[in-house]
């Protein structure tokens, strides 16, 4: 056949068929081998086929039996250099009670392009009902082997191990007792569709996934993870869900996941594909976030970076408008203890809502160091610049501590009493800091300033003045106060505060000050 339209061309060639002789309902020796030239795409195909037939058209029973089969395609034309399939197995076809069963079936193909090779292996026992429209495979197993250098070990394997039931008429289709082992992981689970021919099939199950070591898995496939602050990070991974969902969205109930020493419980939600929408309920009863991040580095650069320019800064600060306006999510997340850049709380509650560009963070509230954080952040991306917000409110908090935690320096110590009310907007964190606008107020008590003794100080000034020294004192190195306040006011990024006052047993203190936030 030539088509000199398309340039197309295709040619049977060397085709042998025998038989022995023809006897209804007796098994018949077939023997049939040919090859298959096509030029455009440039593909050249060897086929044979050895197998008994026997055609009884009276009782309506066919057999093919003994079935060996095999076919070889190479050419340019295909994403491999060379690819060999084979077949072998038993039909048998009763038209009588229209019932067709595949007993033995077993399909193996290889492919391989320079040094990668590809072989598959597939076995399975099917039955198909005609009249009833069901087919069953039964034992169905598929076996993928990839062999190349690249990959670490130079080699990976995954096995799919199921039973499968076909309906068409009622449009459902069952996967049970599924295996997948791809190296080290193994997953388990059962699915099960309906409406399988319809525009949006549906399908619901159940997954479960074995724990396993996610660094040994990633070096297994050639993963290259980013460093992280505890090398053991990623040790165990654990996943057990149940599931529901359509080609337009999916939903994990039960969702339960295991990762090292945390355990997370809830509910996840993604509806639309095209354009996603996330819901969630989750709950995570502790988390260490630091082990995860990178580690810190502590060796000292041979010379520091030079410093970037006006236009790099404003390249590198330039706020992510499109990625906040790409954010659709509502929900709840709920954490028992978190650490975080040293720091440590607990009873965690965060609900977050963002759809089209308004992002919004409320309630948060958290206890932490016998006090209490709540909060309140908006973000609103829907113009050409963020608008930003926050409240923040402290009460009771440790502030010591905390500090401790948070740089290494418990400077000043006490009760820690703090309400932010901020907001600004920009294309840049620098247009965010020329536009601070609000106010604050803060108070701490019961504490101390570490690092000076005022009244000491006080003291020898005097003594100084008069002409007089006084002996060392053995007094410790701190200014404690029954009460430290302020306020302060932010207007265009400059914080102004005009009443600190601190109250100790000997002293009075006041002050007043700014900060310049776009002049540093």
């Amino acid at each position: 056949w030539s088509d000199a339209s398309t340039a197309k061309s295709y040619r049977l060639e060397n085709l042998n068929l025998s038989t022995a002789p023809l006897m209804p309902g007796q098994p018949t020796a077939v023997d049939l081998d040919f090859d298959f030239i096509s030029q455009q795409p440039r593909v050249q195909v060897a086929v044979k086929l050895n197998t008994r037939a026997s055609v009884d058209l009276d009782d309506q029973q066919h057999k093919l039996t003994e079935i060996d089969f095999s076919a070889q395609a190479e050419g340019a034309g295909l994403p491999y250099a060379k690819a060999v399939i084979t077949f072998s197995g038993d039909i048998n076809a009763d038209m009588a009670r229209q019932l067709v069963t595949m007993d033995g079936l077993a399909l193996t193909a290889r492919a391989n392009k320079g040094e990668q090779v590809i072989d598959a292996s597939l076995s399975t026992r099917v039955s198909t009902d005609l009249a009833n429209q069901k087919t069953a495979l039964k034992g169905f197993e598929l076996l993928v082997g990839i062999t190349d250098p690249a990959l670490p070990g130079g080699k990976a394997d995954m096995t799919l191990t199921t039973d499968i039931s076909l309906d068409m008429a009622q449009q459902t289709l069952a996967l049970s007792a599924v295996a997948v082992k791809i190296q080290d992981l193994l997953v388990n689970g059962e699915i099960q569709a309906s409406k399988i021919l319809s525009d949006n099939p549906g399908f619901d199950g159940r997954m479960e996934v074995k724990p396993f070591n996610f660094r040994q898995l990633a070096d297994q496939l050639g993963i290259k993870l980013p460093p992280m602050a505890d090398s053991n990070s990623l040790g165990l991974v654990e996943l057990k869900t149940d599931f529901t969902g359509s080609r337009r969205s999916i939903s994990a109930r039960q969702l339960d996941i295991t990762l090292d020493k945390s355990k997370l419980r809830g509910q996840l939600a993604v509806n639309d594909f095209t354009n996603p929408a996330v819901d969630f309920r989750l709950v995570l009863d502790e988390i260490d976030i630091d082990r995860y991040l990178p580690p810190e580095n502590t060796q000292e650069t041979a010379s520091p970076p030079a410093p970037p320019t006006d236009a790099v800064k404003a390249v590198d600060n330039r706020l992510p408008l499109d990625s906040i306006r790409q954010i659709n999510a509502k929900g709840t997340l709920d954490i028992g203890k978190l650490r975080l850049s040293g720091t440590r709380s607990e009873n965690i509650h965060l609900e977050i809502n963002a759809s089209k560009g308004l992002l919004k963070l409320h309630p948060l509230s958290a206890s932490l160091y016998q006090g209490l954080y709540q909060g309140n952040i908006s973000l609103d991306a829907r113009g050409s610049k963020l608008k930003f917000s926050l409240i923040h409110n402290l009460k009771n908090v440790q502030i010591g501590p905390l500090l401790k935690d948070l740089s290494g320096d418990d400077r000043i110590s006490g009760t820690a009493n703090n309400r932010i009310n901020i907001r600004g907007s920009g294309a840049t964190v620098e247009q965010i800091k020329q536009t601070l606008n609000g106010s604050g107020q803060f108070s701490f008590t019961d504490g101390a300033l570490k690092g000076i003794n005022i009244a000491e100080s006080i003291r020898r000034a005097e003594a100084a003045l008069k002409g007089e020294t006084l002996p060392p004192s053995d007094a410790p190195l701190k200014t404690d106060f029954s009460s430290l306040t302020g306020s302060f006011t932010a207007e265009k990024g400059t914080i102004s505060n005009q009443d600190l006052l601190a109250k100790s047993p000997l002293l009075r203190i006041n002050g007043a000050g700014k900060i310049d936030l776009p002049a540093e």
